[in-house]
């Protein structure tokens, strides 16, 4: 199943990514949110065959 993410850039903004079953993306929004709500929000409003929105960390 496709996952919808969203995570933290490097500018310390949220955005959004929807990734395939094998690790490929499909999708990424074109744009950052100062909130992770409104990442969220976006996602799933481009998104609408998705219930809910994952969290994914930054890796170190």
């Amino acid at each position: 199943m496709d996952r919808l993410l969203t995570y933290e850039d490097a500018s310390d903004e949220f955005r959004w990514k929807k990734v395939a079953r094998n690790g490929d993306l499909i999708a990424e929004s074109g744009e950052s949110y100062t909130r992770k709500e409104d990442a969220e929000r976006a996602a799933l409003r481009s998104n609408p065959e998705f219930q809910s929105v994952e969290y994914e960390e930054a890796e170190e």
